[in-house]
């Protein structure tokens, strides 16, 4: 079972407000000085935006949750992590946002705590959050899922 991530409104936001600030970055001082301000350069200048501009919105926006028979799935760009159901302890909603591996794009998110990996979680918006904690609960008899939920 897939899950695809949540958006909210802050988090589009900031993403564009991100693309822009590197659109600037990269275009302002090409326009500012006039003599390399060439057609090569600005084809350049361009592939580079459209480049970075792709791998920004593949990691912050195409985030896939799977339920598989033995693990969960948790896709985000290049990124991916494979969480055995055993190894989760804890499922619980966050807290903070901005610090730790997050592969979410909502305000509206779950940690899943786990006994391996480099952080110990993963913090999660999957779009039909009680559906996904449902299955979870399925899946994970041991794991100490939060009251909040």
């Amino acid at each position: 079972m897939t899950f695809t991530a949540e958006r909210d409104r802050f988090f589009v936001i900031l993403m564009f407000v991100t693309l822009f600030v590197v659109g600037c970055s990269l275009f302002i001082p090409l326009w500012f000085d006039k003599e390399n301000l060439t057609a090569e350069n600005l084809t350049a200048v361009s592939s580079l935006y459209i480049f970075t501009m792709g791998v920004i919105l593949w990691v912050s926006f195409f985030f896939k949750y799977t339920l598989h028979n033995e693990y969960l799935l948790v896709k985000g760009g290049p990124a991916k992590s494979r969480i055995l159901y055993s190894d989760i302890t804890k499922v619980a909603p966050v807290d903070n946002i901005y610090t730790g591996f997050r592969m979410h794009s909502s305000r509206n998110s779950i940690e899943v705590f786990y006994k391996t990996g480099w952080t110990g979680s993963v913090k999660i918006s999957p779009k039909n959050q009680k559906l996904f904690i449902d299955e979870l609960k399925k899946r994970c008899p041991n794991a100490v899922f939060d009251s909040r939920l």
